[in-house]
């Protein structure tokens, strides 16, 4: 339960984002100085409203995505927005369905809170894509609720929208909800978008962090149903009675500059890719699936080798930090980012190829 929960992954990544590396391809998200935000000291001097109740934000998150206002719940970044959305549809006692490899949250955060945890797997074969028949081969009375990223973490793969339609509708049939963590997926090309339009059993979580780089404001958001959205306000009572005020002013004022940051981070993860993509093609020894937008990538290793050794004789003998497959629940690769400059990430892959 909530007293026993652990997440490891991110124990570790605090430690080794604090551990200087010669190269790190660590992050997965984009960083930007707060000072970019058109922010005054008169915003911090004016009242604001709890933030599920700020017009500002609200109207601001239901008028960029395409959802109503009563479907918009702010969150403090995706992280407390997937804990929230998991405390309100899951119950102890209930079955989650969690993809794998995995972001290691959904399935831990689902154990906190009593529910078992069962896998279904994304593959190579489907270029790591969620297939709804693979889903619901693993299914069981009992599930309350299927957990994915869309963008994928670790992969970058996506899902297109008529395979998610279709696997909500067939989990509606069943009584359970679809949870997508979108986090990645303004990393795509094209027209902003959400998944929570896809049926009425959708829930996505997302923030400004991965490609916006606006994670200190913790600048996160809910879409659901209107009566999902309802039950959080009395939830988050539980939590807090007021949030970080603050932080809250940064968020409304954020909106003036996100296109702009949304512009940028394509620009950089294309740069990035470029590097990944020639080394992908010379180093044949591994499988580098090309992800679908975001600074983000597998490399699935040679058989008999584990990302977690390959990831500590990075460390040791070279200085260079990617994170071990473990943490997705599949040690047969490594994420890779590949958001900082291009000759680093250069340099890194170059150490990869040594240790191989």
């Amino acid at each position: 339960m909530l007293r026993d929960a652990k997440v490891e992954y991110l124990a570790w990544a605090r430690r080794a984002q604090t551990t200087p590396r010669t190269v790190s391809l660590l992050y997965s998200g984009l960083n930007t100085p707060l000072d970019r935000i058109p922010f005054e000291l008169a915003d911090l001097e004016r009242a604001v409203p709890p933030a599920y109740d700020d017009a500002l934000l609200l109207e601001g998150l239901s008028k960029r995505y395409g959802v109503p206002v009563t479907e918009v719940f702010p969150a403090l970044g995706t992280s407390q927005g997937i804990f929230l959305a998991l405390a309100t549809l899951v119950k102890p006692g209930d079955a989650v369905l969690v993809e794998r490899p995995g972001y290691q949250p959904f399935r831990e955060v689902s154990r906190a809170l009593g529910a078992t945890v069962r896998f279904f797997d994304r593959v190579p074969e489907d270029r790591y894509a969620v297939n709804p028949e693979r889903v619901l081969r693993e299914w069981q009375p009992g599930i309350s609720a299927v957990v994915i990223a869309d963008l994928h973490n670790p992969t970058g793969a996506m899902t297109g929208e008529e395979p998610l339609r279709e696997l909500a509708r067939e989990l509606e049939s069943r009584g359970a909800m679809l949870l997508i963590d979108e986090v990645y997926r303004d990393f795509r090309p094209g027209v902003l978008g959400t998944a929570r339009r896809l049926g009425p059993n959708v829930v996505t979580m997302s923030s400004f962090t991965k490609v916006y780089g606006l994670g200190n404001l913790r600048a996160g958001w809910i879409l659901g149903p209107a009566s999902v959205m309802a039950r959080l306000r009395e939830m988050v009572d539980v939590f807090e009675s007021i949030g970080p005020t603050p932080a809250q002013a940064f968020f409304r004022r954020s909106f003036e500059i996100v296109d702009g940051l949304r512009e940028e981070a394509l620009a950089r993860a294309a740069a990035g890719w470029e590097v990944v993509e020639r080394w992908a093609n010379a180093e044949t020894r591994v499988s580098v699936s090309k992800p679908a937008g975001g600074i983000i990538a597998w490399v699935r290793l040679p058989e008999g080798r584990t990302g977690s050794d390959v990831a500590q004789q990075l460390a040791t003998d070279h200085d260079v930090a990617v994170v071990p497959g473990r943490f997705f629940d599949d040690d047969s690769g490594v994420r890779i980012g590949f958001g900082g400059d291009p000759a680093t990430t250069r340099r890194g892959l170059e150490a990869l190829s040594r240790v191989l």
